[in-house]
């Protein structure tokens, strides 16, 4: 059997992920599925191919402009020109963002040999080039050059056809989920009604992308000052949240494990985002309940029928309805111990049974499958 890497997995750099690939742990759910397919001895690599040299580099650069000047987004290029040599000789690729995307199917659109490639697309219709009718044909010409898009909602799907003109059968919708093995241990069955529980916040709520409502929270929490409110944040969050009040407390770069501690050191969870139409929001809505924390979350475009939201416990409230997510607040502070515990298990049964992210690892599964990299045709 031929050893060397067959398929890239190219991502966005992020520490979690450097961690993930060094350590394993928790937070290997970042890696999209790359270690679950190694496991089954599909012959899969990270591609993060270090600098450039000078050249490539200038290259990197002028292809960089162009692109930003032509679509809006700009991507990771001096990754792709770094690798570019280990990529044109992969059997296919796996590009876990835009940001890695955008680089590859450019190079693909000036008539470079790329391999097969899949794209797992997230958050593509809430950037402002989107509001641009040349940008965004500029945009479906380069997602052409895709074989598959793999997205998880079905509204985002529907925006890629009907706002980027990207062709249906080149687009699949499944839901976000996390493998179990990456989940913390399901909290023992409830007995009885134990009471005097103590928890060191009421809320918390974790989160980094543009999407989270902080505001809406943070008004809440002004309106609402004796209950302590913390949240875990990215670094461009903390930065622009300074001046809070004194029951709101922040943390951030914590690893997933400490997110799990404090997940369960709160009485509840909130999922505060905006509408949109990708999964925001997802992995901590996940997180909580797979830690069995009682949870209000957004009840936004992309929670569509494929997740059950129903099913999972939570309350809802609609996307930027003040009283409506203050009376969601209400419910979820005011449960008892016995349906804190009952609606945790319910909870956790749901992310067990719908968000365990094996209907994306079998798009992925089935992509490597097509294009030569499965264990049985390595042998033959």
């Amino acid at each position: 059997m031929n050893r060397r890497p067959s398929s890239f997995f190219l991502y966005k750099y992020t520490e979690a992920r450097v961690r993930a690939l060094r350590f394993g742990g928790y937070g290997s759910y970042t890696l999209s599925g790359l270690l679950e397919l190694r496991d089954e001895g599909f012959s899969v690599e990270a591609g993060w191919f270090g600098e450039p040299n000078r050249f490539r580099g200038w290259i990197a650069a002028i292809l960089r402009r162009i692109c930003v000047r032509r679509t809006g987004y700009c991507g990771n290029f001096r990754q792709t020109m770094a690798g570019l040599s280990e990529i044109r000789r992969a059997k296919a690729l796996v590009l876990t963002s835009n940001n890695a995307a955008f680089p590859v199917l450019f190079l693909r659109s000036l008539g470079l040999s790329i391999p097969p490639v899949l794209v797992i697309s997230v958050g593509l219709e809430w950037n402002p080039p989107n509001d641009s009718p040349r940008r965004l044909r500029s945009i479906s010409k380069l997602f052409r050059h895709a074989e598959k898009i793999l997205v998880y909602s079905e509204s985002e799907r529907e925006f890629l056809m009907e706002r980027i003109g990207i062709e249906p059968h080149r687009i699949l919708a499944v839901p976000f989920g996390i493998p179990r093995k990456y989940l913390p241990a399901a909290l023992p069955p409830m007995t009885s009604d134990e009471e005097g529980e103590v928890f060191q916040w009421d809320v918390i709520s974790v989160g980094a992308d543009a999407q989270r409502d902080l505001p809406l929270l943070l008004e809440w929490a002004r309106n609402n000052p004796e209950m302590r409110v913390h949240l875990i944040l990215g670094d461009d969050l903390v930065r622009e949240y300074t001046d809070l009040l004194a029951s709101v407390t922040v943390e951030s770069n914590l690893s997933v494990e400490e997110v799990f501690e404090r997940i369960r050191s709160s009485r509840g969870a909130v999922v505060p985002v905006r509408e949109n139409l990708y999964s925001a929001g997802t992995t901590f809505l996940i997180h909580a309940l797979a830690c069995q924390t009682p949870a209000l979350v957004s009840q936004t475009s992309c929670l569509g029928p494929q997740y059950r939201i129903s099913e999972s416990g939570c309350f809802t409230y609609s996307p930027g309805d003040t009283e409506d997510f203050s009376q969601g607040m209400k419910k979820l502070l005011a449960l008892s111990t016995n349906e804190r515990r009952s609606r945790g298990e319910q909870g956790r049964r749901w992310v067990e049974t719908y968000a365990d992210g094996k209907p994306a690892l079998g798009v992925l599964r089935e992509f490597l499958e097509a294009h030569s990299s499965s264990p049985a045709k390595e042998q033959n």
